[in-house]
C-alpha cells in the first residue's frame, strides 16, 4: 500500500515510525539478521520501511509470499537479486499486524568508499602516531644520544628513573597539577554551560568569548598571562590591590607559580564547555516541565535530571583532561618560568624536553614517556572503577 494513498492513515504512519527503529533493537538483532542473510543489509530508517495493515495482508497471504525463514519471517527475493521483503507479524496496538520490510543488497561498494575516504587519515595516524609510539617504546630500552647507534640496556633506564630525584619531583608536580586543574576545569565547563545554555540576547557573544582561549596559540596565550601575572604592572595584582587584598609575586614563589599555571589552564575550557553545552541540549525539555509540575526545585532538577544525564559527557571530559592537561603544561612552564622557581613548575613534558634536547639522553626521555603513559592508564582505570564501570558490560 503506498504511503501517499488515501488508505494510508495517520495511525499506520505512526505505527511505521514506531516499529521501524525498534525492529533492529527489539525483535531482531543486527547479528541475527546478518546470520540469516549474510549478503543482505536491512535499513531500519523510517523512509525505507513499508507498513501494511493486517486487514490487507493476512497470514495465509503471507505464507504465499515466499519460503519460511523463521517463525513469522518470510522473504520474497526479486529477480534482481535480494531486492525482496521481510514480512513480520508484530503486536502493534491491541492486535497483531503484518509489517513488510524492504531488503537491499549489502552496500559493499559503499563500505569500500568509506574505507577509501578514511585511508589518508589512517595512513597519517600510522605514520605520525603509531610508528613514533612503537619507536619510543623501543628506544626506552636502549642508551641513545641521537649521534651514536643505540645500545640495548634493558631495564636500565627505568632503574635510573627511580634513582633520579628530578624525575620524582616532576612526577609529583604533574600529579599535583592534575589533582588541581582537572576538577577546576570540569567545574568551570559545567557552570559556564549551565549559565549560557539558553538562547538569550548577547549569549552568543559570551559563548564565543568562552571558546576563544581554546583556539589561541598556546605560546601567545602564555605571553598574555606573563603580562597579567606581572607582580608590579600586571592587571591581576592591580585589581587585588584595589580591593585591599595582598598581591603575591605569582611567578617568583614556588607555591604561587604552580597555582598560576593551574589558573591559566582553567581559562582554556572552551572544548569542554562546548561538549557539555551539547550534552545539555540532549535532555528533553519535557522532563524539566514534568519535574516542575511535580514541585521539584531548581536544585532538585539539576541533581536528579541534569547531572545524571551529563555523567557520560563528564567522564569523557575527565579522560580527555587527564591526557591533554598534562601535555599542555609544556608551553606555560617553558614560557613563564622554565621549570622554576626551584623546580616548582618542572612538569613531565618539560623534563622530557630537557632530557632529549638539552642532555641528548633520548633513552631516558623515552622511558619517562612510557612511565607517564602507564600512570595515565592507571588513573583512567581508577576513574572507571570509581564510577562503577566495567569493560564489556552494556551499561
Amino acid at each position: 500500500m503506498a504511503k501517499n494513498s488515501p488508505e494510508w492513515t495517520s495511525k499506520e504512519r505512526w505505527s511505521t515510525a514506531f516499529v521501524a527503529p525498534k525492529l533492529m533493537d527489539t525483535f531482531f538483532s543486527a547479528r541475527a539478521i546478518n546470520s540469516v542473510f549474510p549478503l543482505i543489509w536491512i535499513s531500519p530508517t523510517f523512509h525505507q520501511v513499508d507498513y501494511t495493515p493486517s486487514t490487507a495482508i493476512g497470514q495465509d497471504h503471507l505464507a504465499d509470499e515466499g519460503p519460511t525463514l523463521g517463525s513469522g519471517l518470510f522473504c520474497d527475493p526479486k529477480d534482481s537479486g535480494y531486492n525482496g521483503r521481510l514480512c513480520v507479524r508484530l503486536p502493534i496496538g491491541c492486535c497483531w499486524q503484518s509489517v513488510m520490510i524492504r531488503i537491499w543488497p549489502h552496500p559493499a561498494p559503499h563500505r569500500r568508499g568509506v574505507w577509501l575516504l578514511l585511508l589518508p587519515y589512517l595512513a597519517g595516524s600510522a605514520v605520525l602516531v603509531l610508528l613514533p609510539a612503537l619507536a619510543t617504546m623501543g628506544i626506552a630500552f636502549t642508551s641513545y644520544n641521537a649521534i651514536q647507534p643505540p645500545v640495548w640496556v634493558g631495564l636500565g633506564n627505568f632503574q635510573r628513573l627511580f634513582e633520579t630525584s628530578l624525575i620524582r619531583v616532576s612526577l609529583r608536580n604533574s600529579l599535583i597539577f592534575l589533582a588541581l586543574a582537572v576538577p577546576f576545569r570540569l567545574l568551570a565547563s559545567l557552570v559556564l554551560s549551565l549559565l549560557l545554555q539558553t538562547d538569550r540576547k548577547c549569549f552568543g557573544w559570551y559563548r564565543t568569548a568562552v571558546f576563544v582561549p581554546a583556539v589561541i596559540p598556546e605560546a601567545a596565550f602564555a605571553l598574555v598571562w606573563l603580562w597579567i601575572l606581572n607582580p608590579v604592572h600586571g592587571p591581576l595584582n592591580l585589581l587585588l590591590q584595589s580591593i585591599g587584598l595582598p598581591a603575591p609575586a605569582w611567578l617568583v614563589e614556588p607555591s604561587t607559580a604552580r597555582l598560576a599555571i593551574v589558573i591559566l589552564s582553567v581559562f582554556q575550557t572552551g572544548e569542554g564547555f562546548v561538549l557539555l553545552l551539547v550534552g545539555l541540549q540532549t535532555v528533553p525539555p519535557a522532563v524539566y516541565d514534568a519535574a516542575r509540575v511535580d514541585g521539584a526545585s531548581g536544585w532538585q532538577s539539576f541533581r536528579r535530571i541534569t547531572l545524571p544525564s551529563l555523567v557520560p559527557w563528564l567522564l569523557l571530559l575527565v579522560f580527555r583532561d587527564l591526557v591533554v592537561s598534562l601535555q599542555n603544561t609544556f608551553t606555560p612552564s617553558f614560557v613563564l618560568t622554565y621549570g622554576g622557581p626551584y623546580y616548582a613548575t618542572t612538569f613531565v613534558p618539560l623534563l622530557i624536553y630537557e632530557l632529549a634536547f638539552d642532555f641528548f639522553d633520548l633513552g631516558l626521555a623515552a622511558a619517562v614517556i612510557v612511565l607517564v603513559f602507564g600512570v595515565i592508564g592507571l588513573l583512567v582505570v581508577g576513574v572507571l572503577n570509581l564510577v562503577g564501570l566495567r569493560g564489556g558490560e552494556d551499561g
